[in-house]
């Protein structure tokens, strides 16, 4: 891809398209995450996970789902941004939650 642009920001309607054309390292992606959230004005309320946690957070037809996942061997405390509902068992959440090892939870806000 040598002399060839890694990314390009064009006005677009009341905002722009960004495309990027690059192997970004994982560092790298937040960095470009980061600026492409700040630049677009968004707040997201997102959750500052412990290492090894992975949020997947998905949103269409007016609903969001997330899935929060404990890729360790360790339960890890996880702090909410809102109350949640965990789906599989119906139960409340708010403020922090106990994420058991290895585990998987399908969570929708509540508020």
């Amino acid at each position: 891809l040598k002399g060839q642009a890694a990314l390009l920001a064009r006005p677009f309607g009341k905002g722009r398209i960004v495309y990027v054309g690059a192997w970004l390292d994982l560092a790298l992606m937040g960095r470009l995450i980061a600026w492409l959230v700040e630049a677009s004005g968004i707040a997201l309320p997102m959750p500052q996970l412990p290492a090894g946690v992975e949020l997947c957070r998905r949103m269409g037809e007016g609903r969001e789902v997330w899935f929060l996942i404990n890729h360790t061997r360790q339960p890890q405390w996880c702090r909410l941004p809102r109350p949640m509902r965990e789906e599989l068992g119906g139960t409340a959440l708010a403020g922090q939650l106990v994420l058991e090892p290895r585990a998987v939870m399908l969570l929708t806000p509540t508020a």
